[in-house]
């Protein structure tokens, strides 16, 4: 059953391209970006096995808990984008959770960004070949790293999509999403400056992420080849714990998910109640005035508006700063 979910998942992606000529350029783009992408992390990770095991470390570390990191939040930025394989549409198929969940993990390895995020896993053994210790525990950690990843993903889509069923949620979410993108050029060159005066600092934090979930897996070579083996069985088993923790997780939130299906929210409303209609003075300037205070408080693009109006003299004293916008902070 998981081997026929995969395929009809590659045949409604298949059929999806031969339908959209300009999905399908799409897609090739997409996957030339990514092969661009991994070209330059390969090249990198071949460097950077010649670099100082503890270099090695900080680098590879780093990365990893940032891509663990990135499945695990864009989820929440993208949900519902990606529905080939709905587990609201798998009900109907005579299979169990476990393996439904086996069939959505593979899914999700096989696709682009799993792809991606395999393949620069795997090449991390340019680096770790150098060190024979390193060889052993890559081997045990590699496949762990990219299933946490890919696990962290489904499980907070899954918690996600609970909530996502409204439209409150949706608009929620998007408005917190919107403030970093406007402060997007003040935290960049704030990040920039940062990296610049602090370097040590970040160099003595990046290893402190190898006793995170977000970092455990990736820093298991990185101990293992510095000798610290203590250290390196801590952490796999701290990986190991997160990995178990996520599955099941993801699997009392899809079990929940697929007994009580998601319902369109809607509020309550007393009979005869207008809002702001009922509060203002009748006529045509009252009824204006009322539909304009409706939008105001309920229309996400007008609430977007509010939040962005008291944040416009941060960005004008960021960028007008002695004329100067990249002076440290």
């Amino acid at each position: 059953m998981v081997a026929t979910l995969l395929r009809l998942r590659f045949r409604v992606l298949g059929n999806q391209l031969a339908r959209s000529p300009w999905q399908l350029v799409g897609f090739i783009l997409g996957a030339l970006y990514g092969a661009l992408i991994l070209v330059g992390i390969v090249a990198g990770l071949v460097a950077l096995g010649f670099a100082d095991v503890r270099l090695a470390g900080i680098v590879i570390v780093g990365a990893g808990s940032l891509v663990t990191l990135g499945w695990a939040l864009i989820p929440l930025v993208a949900f519902g984008v990606d529905t080939t394989l709905d587990p609201d549409r798998l009900v109907v198929f005579p299979m169990t959770t476990s393996r439904m969940m086996v069939a959505l993990t593979l899914a999700a390895v096989c696709g682009i960004p799993g792809i991606i995020t395999s393949a620069a896993a795997l090449a991390t053994i340019a680096t770790w070949a150098h060190w024979p210790a390193a060889l052993v525990a890559w081997l045990v950690s590699t496949p762990l790293a990219v299933l946490t990843a890919v696990v962290a993903s489904r499980a907070v889509a899954t918690v996600a999509s609970g909530f996502g069923g409204g439209r409150r949620f949706r608009e929620v979410a998007g408005i917190l999403i919107f403030i970093p993108l406007i402060l997007a050029g003040p935290i960049i060159v704030g990040l920039a400056n940062g990296v610049t005066v602090n370097a040590d600092t970040i160099a003595e934090l990046v290893p402190l992420l190898g006793w995170t979930p977000l970092g455990a897996a990736w820093a298991v070579p990185a101990d293992a080849a510095a000798g610290d083996l203590a250290a390196a069985a801590a952490k796999l088993l701290i990986a190991l714990a997160t990995l178990a923790a996520l599955w099941l997780l993801w699997r009392a939130s899809l079990a929940r998910s697929l007994v009580r299906p998601r319902l369109s929210s809607a509020a309550a409303v007393r009979a005869g109640s207008i809002g702001w209609f009922s509060r203002v003075p009748t006529g045509a300037a009252g009824a204006v005035f009322a539909r304009a205070l409706t939008y105001w408080t309920r229309d996400p693009r007008y609430l977007r508006q509010l939040i962005a109006v008291p944040l416009v003299p941060v960005l004008l004293w960021f960028y007008a700063r002695d004329g100067d916008p990249f002076v440290a902070l």
